[in-house]
């Protein structure tokens, strides 16, 4: 099943990736994830040899829909095969490869986003920054991403722990109609901007986002962690950082 989308974000995920964006033909929002959970390089590597990027048109291979009660949105992709025969298989037969539909332009960019953008206080229905998995047992999630504007977010550059290891770590720092988050940033377009800053916490200036330009944030609801709870639990992370430069002024 081919499904043509808008990239809205291209995330870390484990030791792969996660692409999401939005459908061109109506069907809302679409996850792609790979047959284990993480996208390989070859799966989001478009014919051409180039990776898939933010505001990127692009037809993906997909074996249909997977979703769980956490990530209703979920389709699995078609891609490499597995195993230890699977890259042999791969240079004999091929396998299919997303292919690029073309580019929604900056200047364009806000048709497209501005009905996505979420109003209101709550994330996912609440305030804090993860939910329980349980909590989806009996009440599927409605949704697992979304975009937000906030008003002059901050960037803060900190550590955190994953395991017995510390890894530097973007986060975001906005509020929404009063209600405060702290959410890590898995963008890596983004996490790479902000490479030069060392610890602490930075306003746009910093990062050259100027006083016309806009900032949406794509937001997910990620997999289950079990590091502190054994039950799991699925934290909101910002998962793709759009930069349209200079379209305050025709908003």
């Amino acid at each position: 099943m081919e499904i043509e989308f808008v990239c809205l974000a291209n995330s870390r995920l484990q030791d792969g990736r996660s692409v999401a964006g939005l459908r061109t033909d109506g069907g809302g929002w679409v996850r792609i994830v790979g047959p284990n959970g993480p996208l390989a390089k070859k799966h989001y590597t478009m014919e051409g040899g180039c990776e898939t990027e933010i505001l990127d048109v692009v037809k993906a291979e997909t074996l249909g829909s997977r979703p769980v009660n956490h990530q209703p949105e979920n389709y699995v992709a078609s891609g490499p095969r597995g195993g230890f025969l699977g890259p042999i298989l791969d240079s004999i037969f091929g396998f299919p490869r997303w292919k690029p539909a073309g580019h929604a332009e900056p200047a364009n960019a806000p048709g497209i986003l501005d009905p996505l953008i979420r109003k209101g206080s709550d994330l996912f229905g609440t305030q804090r920054d993860r939910g329980e998995l349980s909590a989806f047992d009996g009440r599927p999630a409605m949704t697992s991403l979304t975009m937000i504007e906030p008003d002059s977010p901050t960037w803060e550059i900190t550590s955190a722990f994953r395991g017995q290891r510390a890894e530097r770590q973007v986060r975001a720092r906005f509020t929404l109609d009063g209600a405060e988050y702290s959410l890590p940033v898995s963008d890596p377009r983004w996490e790479e901007r902000c490479s030069p800053l060392d610890y602490g916490n930075y306003d746009n200036e910093h990062i050259l986002v100027g006083e016309e330009d806009r900032l949406l944030l794509t937001v997910s609801l990620d997999e289950p962690f079990y590091g502190n709870n054994p039950s799991g639990e699925c934290y909101k992370s910002i998962v793709g950082v759009i930069h349209l430069r200079g379209a305050k002024a025709s908003k």
